[in-house]
């Protein structure tokens, strides 16, 4: 039986004596009201420039302003169909779900609990986690201005001028949440990502009259603080959360300089943010390509920032350390190998919170290959397939090339293993961790045929939400892997937390004659420890499956194989599972849920097989 002495000391070891003394003066500033000084909520307006002097300076960007642009003008239904909704206060969360919000409440109202946050309140005072105000990312998602870029094109593709619709969203986000006051100072990420697409939509109307002399001076007072908030409150990304976030706000800061030169601290603040940038691409894409958050979401994330950023410097006659290429490099071969060539889609694997910052195509955001060609574009000048977001990038004449697929791919340190056949991929993961796991799906399996996901991963679903569906989205069960007593690999704690991480984990892949995958994981320490192997076996050519599950739990333990469906193609994939005495397992079916979209789920058909003997032996077909 674990006491609490133990997983505190367990949570030490993971989390470093670093992260722990960090946050008890973060909270120590929180409760004593030290980050209301430092942080004022009601600072001296500051004038830098004049929007004569910014436009004569010709600011190197992605584009000089509307009309630099060459891009050929194609005015999809799609496109016209997402503006009428912007228009109507109709935004589209997490890239997949429409909800109309409010005008007066649209900044501070959660249209997912109905709660109002309190826009008078110092940010520091509003909890990161609440039943009351339910999942913050909902308020915070407008407040991004990702959807700014549907408006953007719009203008462009509909010659629509659509500069005071769009400035008038920026004035009226300004005057309704004065500095540092309300939910949208609370993360520095958020913030990062406002200052970088106002720059985008600054650029873009430039020459617009109503971008005017009083507007322009608001906007860059109101970028000044906000990027000193940024600046002054980095540890907390760097040190605490150390993931995507650190990425987006070290790179803000170096970018700070090369958007507002005028503003005389970015040239420290730009500084500072190049080293600590490098530093965290360094630390979080790990030398085989893969990302410290196990989320292919996220990695994508962290392709776009990297987008940003090369594409910036090389603007601006700068260059990164050599590194920050090759692991941008790397990071491009880890997610082509993972992604479905037929549908352009990876596996749903990892956090999933509909992140797509810049977006600046029409396709779907579960379709990588725009965003993967924009860093492709702006290291080397190729592309696999042509888009619209090169011209947006500035990016010109693509070399089209076939995309770099191994028929079997080994990703050792982050733990990724995956065979890709013509229009057949099987997707594994085996890694042990030294970086914070958020689910515990270790030898999860994917099966993809022709584009289509059969075996799939559950999905993230929220991050705040019911504790059986926090269970079913991050837990062993809701992964097409092996559960122990129904528990999970590792012993879930609040929110983000896990203990007792797999800290081993060994595999190969191999094709002779057949693919064989073999790996296996110490897990289960919470319950003294228990190896779990698995062999993945696979002829080519052919659409099954031989997967052997063995595990050295103790007789009077319950062994559980998990797998999920894709209900589209229920009848179409049929499971043989057998135990070590050869006995046949009946399956046991049930309704469950899938989240292919972070804050939707949808039904889906989990099928396990369970014994108390060692080994499970699963013969998968699946019938195209």
């Amino acid at each position: 039986m674990l006491n609490k002495p133990s997983l505190i000391f367990d949570f030490i070891k993971n989390m470093g004596l670093r992260y722990i003394l960090f946050r008890v003066w973060h909270t120590f500033q929180v409760k004593t009201g030290i980050f209301k000084k430092k942080f004022p909520s009601a600072p001296k307006a500051k004038k830098f420039i004049s929007k004569k002097e910014w436009v004569e300076k010709n600011i190197p960007f992605f584009f000089d302003s509307k009309y630099d642009l060459q891009l050929e003008k194609e005015p999809t239904e799609i496109l016209e169909s997402r503006f009428r909704e912007s228009k109507k206060n109709i935004i589209t969360f997490f890239s997949n779900r429409k909800i109309q919000l409010e005008e007066d409440n649209q900044w501070f109202k959660n249209p997912d609990s109905g709660f109002i946050y309190d826009a008078t309140k110092h940010w520091s005072q509003i909890p990161d986690l609440s039943t009351e105000a339910g999942d913050i990312k909902f308020v915070w998602e407008k407040a991004r201005f990702s959807f700014l870029y549907d408006i953007i094109r719009y203008d462009y593709h509909f010659e629509s001028d659509q500069a005071a619709y769009v400035l008038s969203e920026i004035e009226d986000f300004i005057d309704k949440n004065p500095i540092n006051l309300g939910p949208q100072y609370k993360c520095s990420q958020e913030i990062s990502l406002r200052i970088l697409n106002w720059s985008f939509a600054l650029h873009y109307y430039k020459h617009s009259e109503h971008l005017t002399e009083e507007l322009f001076s608001k906007v860059m007072n109101a970028i000044y603080w906000q990027l000193h908030h940024v600046y002054h409150n980095i540890n907390f990304s760097r040190i605490a959360v150390r993931n995507n976030h650190a990425i987006t706000e070290t790179l803000t800061l170096y970018l700070s300089h090369l958007l507002f030169p005028f503003i005389p601290e970015t040239k420290a603040w730009s500084k500072k943010g190049k080293q600590w940038f490098e530093q965290e691409v360094d630390y979080q894409i790990y030398d085989d390509g893969t990302f410290l958050q196990y989320s292919m979401n996220y990695h994508r994330v962290v392709i776009q920032l990297l987008t940003w950023g090369i594409r910036l410097a090389d603007l601006n006659n700068e260059r990164f350390a050599q590194f920050v290429y090759v692991k941008a490099q790397k990071s491009l071969d880890f997610l082509d190998a993972c992604l479905d060539k037929s549908s352009g889609t990876l596996p749903n694997y990892g956090s999933n919170d509909g992140a797509l910052f810049f977006k600046l195509t029409d396709l779907d955001y579960r379709n990588y290959t725009s965003q993967l060609d924009d860093l492709r574009m702006s290291l080397q000048g190729t592309a696999v397939v042509k888009s619209e977001s090169f011209e947006w990038y500035g990016l010109k004449n693509a070399s089209i090339v076939e995309r770099n697929q191994m028929a079997i791919s080994s990703f050792d340190i982050g733990g990724y293993y995956i065979i890709n056949e013509p229009d057949v991929k099987t997707f594994i993961r085996c890694g042990a961790y030294k970086d914070r796991p958020a689910q515990a799906d270790n030898l999860h399996l994917d099966l993809w045929v022709n584009g289509e996901n059969y075996l799939w991963d559950s999905g993230s679903y929220k991050y705040n939400t019911d504790l059986n569906l926090i269970k079913h989205f991050t837990g062993t069960a809701g992964h097409n892997t092996v559960s122990i007593d129904h528990k999970d690999q590792m012993l879930k704690g609040g929110r983000f937390i896990w203990f007792k991480w797999i800290k081993e984990a060994q595999a190969t892949l191999k094709k002779d004659q057949n693919y064989t995958f073999r790996g296996s994981i110490n897990a289960y320490r919470h319950l003294g420890g228990i190896t779990h192997s698995r062999v993945v076996e696979k002829s080519p050519k052919t659409l099954s499956w031989n997967v052997i599950d063995t595990t050295n739990k103790n007789k009077d333990s319950i062994m559980s194989q998990h797998w999920h469906i894709n209900p589209r193609f229920k009848g179409k994939i049929s499971f043989i599972a057998k135990d070590n005495n050869g006995n046949e397992l009946l399956p046991k079916v049930e309704s469950n849920w899938y989240s292919g979209y972070y804050g939707l789920k949808e039904k889906s058909i989990s099928i396990s097989f369970s014994t108390p003997t060692n080994l499970i032996h699963t013969q998968i077909i699946i019938h195209t």
